[in-house]
């Protein structure tokens, strides 16, 4: 059955078929090009590794150690990009939902917690942001560096989201 939730008092049903699929080819493109980055990432560096444990005379012992570390640090870096990947997803799939609707504007609300990247650290700032309405079809600069432009959720790492706005005439 169809369920329906209400957003500022307009019902806002399921999403018309084929919008997840519509998104998911992109997403995985993405997934697949950063597990492939960081799997020959990962390979270099047990190759270094390698020949800098030969070069300096050291066993199977002193090998192991750096496996494991580089086993943990895979581990780590995998559930990493699954939250990221996972967290793009909802926040693309978010935006079609609410723009279904006629919330075509959002508050970008951070976490409001110490995590939140901070004013003046590097370009990519969502401290910035915060409480500021933009529209979901002109997201933000993120990153003043190269110009990219994302919605909350849809940039590395972040975990803002948005408090959708209906607009009413």
């Amino acid at each position: 059955t169809d369920s329906v939730a209400k957003v500022a008092g307009v019902a806002a049903t399921r999403l018309p078929e084929g919008t997840v699929e519509k998104f998911a080819g992109p997403f995985r493109s993405h997934t697949e090009e950063a597990l492939r980055t960081y799997t020959f990432e990962l390979a270099q560096h047990l190759h270094d590794a390698v020949r800098d444990n030969r070069a300096e005379g050291e066993g199977v012992d002193q090998f192991a150690g750096v496996v494991e570390a580089q086993r943990g640090s895979a581990q780590r870096k995998a559930g990493s990009l699954a939250r990221q990947e996972v967290g793009r997803f909802a926040a693309r799939i978010a935006a079609e939902r609410f723009g279904s609707v006629g919330a075509h504007s959002y508050v970008w609300c951070t976490k409001g917690d110490s995590r939140v990247r901070p004013i003046g650290e590097g370009t990519n700032n969502h401290r910035i942001l915060d409480k500021r309405i933009f529209r979901w079809d002109d997201p933000p600069i993120v990153d003043s560096a190269t110009g990219r432009r994302a919605n909350p959720g849809e940039d590395y790492g972040c975990r803002c989201h948005a408090r959708p706005l209906l607009i009413r005439p």
